[in-house]
């Protein structure tokens, strides 16, 4: 989302482009990575879950494999809109070198079944592990999400006095 902060740092530093973001965004989401999914029903009911998404470079869209009948699953038939967070780095507990990246999605969803012609090739990018593709097929949906936008975060930016916060858009302005 959007903070003071984060406006503040937009502004007093300069921006990359939006081909450059991407390319940071690329190497930071290099497989398949754990997120937190958020989604909101129809009666304003948010739910944070947390998935594996992997990341369509090309097409510039994330896949997540869900089981059938879950609660996310029926907020986005609802309510198509997603946030997303993947975020990786130092905390407090930790210690240590205080360096950390994070991208936060602001997008839509949509469900692709196992009747979907491109279902079982979207599986296998997905990299199932401990499942059969014929499992699979029985017990999940694939959910394509298409972000609007993506803020990238990377303390490393700084060193060469750039901001922190970076934002790459679907549709540049």
């Amino acid at each position: 989302g959007k903070t003071s902060a984060t406006e503040q740092f937009m502004a007093n530093f300069p921006a990359m482009s939006n081909a450059e973001i991407w390319k940071k965004i690329e190497v930071f989401l290099p497989g398949r990575e754990r997120f937190a999914l958020t989604t909101v029903s129809t009666d304003n009911e948010p739910l944070a879950t947390t998935v594996d998404m992997v990341l369509d470079q090309d097409e510039k869209v994330l896949y997540v494999v869900s089981e059938k009948g879950t609660e996310t699953l029926l907020h986005l038939r609802e309510n198509p809109a997603v946030g997303a967070v993947r975020f990786k780095g130092w905390t407090v507990a930790d210690g240590g070198k205080q360096e950390w990246r994070s991208v936060q999605i602001r997008g839509t969803a949509e469900m692709l079944d196992s009747s979907d012609p491109m279902f079982m090739e979207l599986l296998k990018r997905y990299n199932l592990v401990r499942l059969t593709e014929e499992r699979a097929v029985r017990r999940f949906d694939l959910i394509r999400i298409t972000p609007k936008q993506i803020y990238y975060f990377d303390t490393e930016l700084s060193a060469d006095n750039l901001s922190p916060y970076q934002v790459w858009n679907r549709d540049p302005a």
